[in-house]
């Protein structure tokens, strides 16, 4: 992947790896965005999950890499494109605050140079924000 720049393979990649960590129903994944970090210039498919809060970043990375190792369909995004957070991160949070406020589903939306809340946001491409996830995969942790 050049690193400045997300193209639509990136976006449909993502996709293929977000179904699939969904359709395992093991990986609570409340949120899914390709944002753009300037100051590394980077592309990065971060995925938000309360597995975080619990587990902690480096638990979680684990965890989330073990999964991906274990699918049987060949993702093409490297691993290191990849980065967890928590759901209660800045741009995560803003965007599914403002997302209920105003009543939208940014979901497929790309937005280029918003202050979301009060928080800039230099690229973004979101697949969804806020979704619920099932407390049973959160409970077996």
């Amino acid at each position: 992947m050049d690193r400045t720049i997300l193209v639509e393979r990136d976006i449909e990649d993502g996709q293929k790896l977000i179904d699939a960590l969904i359709e395992k129903e093991e990986y609570p994944l409340e949120s899914a965005i390709w944002l753009y970090y300037p100051e590394s210039e980077t592309w990065k498919l971060t995925l938000a999950s309360p597995l975080y809060d619990i587990l902690g970043p480096r638990s979680e990375f684990a965890e989330l890499y073990s999964l991906i190792k274990s699918m049987k369909e060949e993702i093409n995004i490297n691993f290191l494109d990849t980065t967890v957070v928590s759901p209660q991160h800045p741009i995560i949070a803003n965007l599914r605050h403002s997302q209920k406020r105003k009543g939208i589903n940014f979901s497929g939306f790309r937005l280029r140079g918003h202050s979301i809340n009060n928080v800039y946001v230099d690229d973004v491409y979101i697949y969804f924000v806020g979704r619920e996830v099932r407390q049973e995969a959160i409970q077996n942790r």
